[in-house]
């Protein structure tokens, strides 16, 4: 099932618009790469 599901989603992503998928990538990377977030789900 794992393999299904890994094949959907790289279909997803070649198809989808990368105008859109890129600022939401920036903004997931930025959010999730911020020290202070890092932090807090250490405590």
């Amino acid at each position: 099932m794992g393999l299904f599901q890994q094949s959907v989603f790289k279909k997803y992503l070649k198809e989808a618009d990368q105008a859109i998928m890129k600022p939401a990538f920036e903004k997931f990377a930025g959010y999730f790469h911020n020290p202070v977030i890092q932090q807090n789900y250490l405590l």
